[in-house]
Formats: structure tokens, sequence, C-alpha cells
């Protein structure tokens, strides 16, 4: 597959993003709890996915399949579980641009050190010092989001933040 569409996909899925972390409030604020939102919404993504795995037509895997992978490889679920349940918290009060920020921010850094050590099924590769200064110049950007929030109160919206 072309690397530029590649990227092209990787860019659109990180932009829409925002847009999961305000739904995700909404429905919190609507539920009165956010995890019980954050079950809304994982019911809603299996949901979408269960039919199209079945215009798909793949394979149900056995249970041999199922118990093959590494225990940490079913981590993604729980990692997803915690993202959503947070970017419902803390989105509204920090904004979408703070929040997004934050998350890319402590994303690269984990990936650096991911990449590093060669963890959770990556190649390793090498810390150098762009790639480090490259990390630096998102946690500088965070810095300058940070400073452009004038307050941490709830965003300015008609919805009242999850508590």
């Amino acid at each position: 597959m072309n690397p530029s569409i590649l990227l092209l996909a990787a860019a659109l899925a990180g932009a829409i993003l925002p847009i999961q972390a305000g739904a995700n409030a909404a429905l919190a604020k609507a539920f009165g709890h956010p995890l019980t939102a954050t079950a809304a919404s994982l019911i809603v993504s299996i949901g979408l996915l269960l039919p199209i795995l079945a215009c798909l037509r793949t394979e149900v895997p056995g249970w041999r399949i199922l118990l093959s992978p590494p225990g940490w490889a079913w981590a993604g679920g729980v990692v997803g579980m915690i993202f959503l349940t947070a970017s419902l918290h803390i989105a509204p009060i920090v904004g979408a641009t703070a929040f997004v920020a934050l998350a890319v921010c402590g994303q690269l850094v984990s990936s650096l050190l991911i990449d590093y050590f060669g963890a959770f099924g990556f190649a390793p590769k090498e810390i150098n010092p762009l790639r480090v200064i490259g990390v630096a110049l998102m946690v500088a950007g965070v810095g300058c989001v940070h400073l452009g929030t004038k307050h941490l109160a709830p965003a300015q919206s008609n919805e009242a933040p999850v508590r």
C-alpha cells in the first residue's frame, strides 16, 4: 500500500479523536456516570464492528487461536477503556485542544521508550537526537497550548463537566 495513503489515514484518524472525546462526555452527562458512557460507546463500536466482520466473512477464531497471543496483547482493550474514560472526564475541563495535545505528547514520550526497548512487539529503534528534539518540540507545544488556555474551567459550552 502507498505510504502516503497510510500517513493520510493516520492523520484523519487522529483528526476525529476530539469528536470522540466530546461525544463521550455528552454520553456521560446524559447517563450520569462515566463508566456507563464508556460501556455505551464500546457497545456502539461492537455493534458497528460485528456486521463488518460478517460482510468480510472473517473466520471466528477457536479457543486455540484465542489463547495463542501473549498475555500483554489483551491489554489493548484495557488501554482503550482507560483512554475513553479519561477523555470523557478530562476533555470537557481542559478543552479539546489541550486534551489532544497532552494525549499526543504522552503517546510520543511512551512511544519513544517502547521503540527503544522493542516492547509490545515493536522492533527496537534507536533514540537519536532528532527523535528527542521532535518529542521535546511537542512537549514545548503542549506548554504553549497550556499557556494559551486562560483557566482549567469547563470548555465554553452549555455542557457541565462530568463529575
